[in-house]
């Protein structure tokens, strides 16, 4: 596994949403060569965005993101080049793209993200809404 974090329009990618709720997100998406599933799922730990655990009063959520790539041709693990990722705050026009370099990042309650996972120049994107 490999991870990252990113946002952006995918050529060609097919996207679907496989589950969404409290417990976690997870979705799917394809490129020509790749397969790739985005998770979303409840963390502890330190936050990319704020440097530590997001409060109740900030209206924020430590989440762990995780990107699974493999290979569409025999659906083994892609190990080559990490891909690049990026998370995009959709809701909030004034945030910045945010470059992951880690797994736990802070999500506003309600707020639409974007991530765009670019793999070896093939890119894909998900769309989710945290909650």
């Amino acid at each position: 596994m490999r991870l990252l974090a990113g946002a952006s329009l995918v050529c060609g990618a097919l996207v679907y949403a496989s589950a969404a709720g409290a417990s976690g997100i997870s979705k799917s998406a394809t490129t020509r060569t790749y397969a790739l599933t985005l998770a979303i799922s409840p963390s502890g730990g330190m936050s990319i965005a704020e440097g530590g655990h997001a409060t109740a009063m900030e209206g924020g959520l430590t989440r762990r993101l995780e990107v699974h790539v493999k290979l569409r041709a025999n659906g083994k693990p892609y190990s080559g080049a990490p891909p690049k990722i990026t998370l995009v705050d959709e809701s909030s026009p004034a945030m910045a793209p945010t470059p992951m370099h880690g797994n736990n990042v802070t999500l506003v309650t309600d707020h639409t993200y974007s991530v765009l996972v670019i793999v070896k120049g093939e890119r894909a994107r998900f769309s989710f809404r945290a909650v």
